[in-house]
């Protein structure tokens, strides 16, 4: 008998499966935690040069004569039609009519929002402020470490433990980021961290697929994705009422670790990969569990040594190189990948940028991707084709981050509630991309090769992701309005570019998935077969044994 048929015998979405899948969906809220920690830790702060000789000096005005000294000390200029003080100079003496500038190497910055920062802790301003990106960088890199290496090892060492070791990880080196007394310790801990987030994430999302049935493995890949969105709003919640940043990471950070110890009793390994691996009686004593559990009662007739797992044998990535076509669908897909993610994630970083109300802009923006996930799976299920929809959800995208350039280059203060209306808009279309490319990736890849090429396409979503926070910070060099609606430019020209680049590749929607380098090759021609009516489908049902 194959798993897949005694997996439907024991139960394939009954209690076992909720409580596994509720344990995981709870680790996919503490990845939400660490990778939205960004907008928290670095937030867009008002600072200016201290006072020389002025111990007591704050950025808030004390008094008349407190402000007389910061008026002939600190230089202002005109920013969005008001006088704001120099951030990185300050005056050194007067000549004359002449004002000598110099460096200053101390600064003071605005408390009404944050008790403490790690920009105000680590002076991570002016020269040093190029090190905010290396931050939201390091993490990143982590994540593309991570994903490259845990596919293989957990394949090893088995999914529970690489779970619960990821996740005891992540949480012990987020504690010890909140320690840290200087930035290179703190790159180096968010590089375990983003290391240990992508391993338990990539690890759960594959257990989770394999103690379900067929039927139910798209929900709960949806579900995944809805409960990162709820850590959002849950690291909001814990954003607005701690703003002391060490503090605020040891909260996120230790749910990590009672999570972990909390997994050795609440998940089983994965009976699926025990039966590959020839541990039959280990992997059977599982599916009893699952059978008492889920209340199924398993035939008398049914032994462990009957149990197979059907294994297609793979060709490798480079498989998908061997025609002009596929090579067109490759770098299509990478175009697309890196887009897609560049996109979401500098949207998402920027979201604390957009006003001064820094928590209900990322709110905001998490808020979204519900009915943007709803509405993305309302028009998947309807039959819309795949390429139409991500090609529209990506246009969109982009026009709605260039139409909210305007307010910043021909607007002022008061009409930045336009740009939010509009960024949250491009936040809503680039989920709804994100969540659709990662189906279509699955549908267009032949078997033999599929896992090597979502490898690939792994690889460019998290080059996207790194490049996200450098592409936000490219304003702060180019001086006037235009410079804070440069970014937001740069995501309109390569998501409306990347979108509609799709319409060259084949529509997998109501097509079988290919197998084979041929059957993707017939599939790029419009060749390959469809799948069949849900009659004919139930007549073959009805015919096949499984022995």
């Amino acid at each position: 008998m194959k798993f897949d048929s005694l997996i439907e015998i024991v139960g394939d979405f009954g209690p076992y499966q909720k409580r596994v899948l509720f344990c995981l969906y709870m680790d996919s809220i503490m990845d939400a935690f660490h990778a939205g920690l960004t907008v928290f830790l670095f937030p867009h702060l008002d600072f200016r040069c201290s006072l020389k000789g002025f111990e007591n000096d704050t950025f808030a005005i004390q008094g008349t004569q407190h402000e007389w000294m910061i008026n002939r000390t600190i230089p202002q200029h005109m920013e969005n039609g008001k006088l704001v003080y120099n951030s990185c100079e300050r005056v050194q003496d007067w000549n004359g009519t002449r004002i000598h500038l110099e460096q200053c190497n101390s600064w003071v910055f605005d408390k009404s929002v944050y008790e403490t920062t790690i920009i105000e802790e680590m002076s991570l301003v002016c020269d040093q402020r190029i090190m905010l990106s290396h931050s939201v960088t390091a993490l990143y890199i982590g994540v593309l470490a991570g994903a490259a290496m845990m596919g293989i090892i957990s394949d090893w060492v088995g999914r529970k433990y690489l779970i619960i070791v990821c996740i005891l990880v992540q949480g012990i080196a987020g504690i010890g980021s909140a320690f840290s007394q200087s930035i290179t310790v703190f790159l180096i801990l968010r590089f375990i961290i983003g290391f240990g987030n992508s391993g338990s994430y990539i690890t759960s999302f594959v257990l989770a697929a394999e103690i379900v049935g067929t039927k139910k493995r798209a929900c709960t890949c949806i579900v995944v994705q809805i409960f990162f969105t709820i850590g959002f709003c849950l690291l909001t919640a814990a954003g607005y009422f701690v703003t002391e940043w060490r503090t605020l990471i040891i909260i996120i950070s230790v749910p990590s670790i009672f999570l972990s110890i909390s997994l050795i009793w609440c998940i089983q390994e994965s009976p699926r990969l025990l039966f590959t691996r020839n541990k039959n009686k280990q992997a059977f004593k599982i599916v009893k569990l699952i059978a008492k559990t889920n209340k199924r009662f398993l035939p008398e007739n049914i032994e462990e040594e009957n149990i197979t797992v059907e294994k297609v044998e793979s060709l490798g990535i480079f498989k998908v190189w061997t025609s002009k076509t596929l090579c067109l669908q490759n770098f299509i897909m990478a175009i697309n990948w890196v887009s897609v993610s560049m996109c979401y994630y500098a949207l998402t970083i920027n979201s604390g940028d957009l006003s001064t109300n820094i928590h209900l802009n990322f709110l905001l923006g998490a808020l979204v991707e519900f009915p943007a996930y709803i509405i993305a799976i309302y028009f998947l299920e309807h039959n819309m084709g795949r390429r139409s929809l991500f090609a529209s959800s990506m246009v969109l995208s982009g026009s709605a981050c260039f139409l909210s350039t305007f307010p910043y280059v021909y607007g002022g203060p008061d009409l930045q509630w336009i740009t939010l209306v509009f960024c949250l808009v491009g936040r809503f279309c680039v989920t709804a991309a994100f969540g659709i490319i990662y189906l279509y990736a699955c549908e267009i890849y032949p078997t033999v090769a599929r896992n090597g090429a979502l490898g690939v396409c792994m690889t460019f979503n998290r080059i996207g992701s790194l490049s996200a926070p450098y592409v936000m910070i490219l304003g702060r060099y180019v001086p006037g309005n235009f410079g804070k609606g440069l970014p937001l430019i740069i995501l309109a020209i390569t998501t409306t570019f990347a979108g509609p680049l799709v319409m060259l590749l084949p529509e997998s929607n109501s097509q079988s998935i290919p197998d084979t380098i041929k059957e993707s090759k017939m599939m790029q021609r419009n060749k390959f077969k469809k799948l069949p009516t849900k009659e004919e489908d139930g007549m073959k049902s009805t015919q096949a044994t499984e022995i």
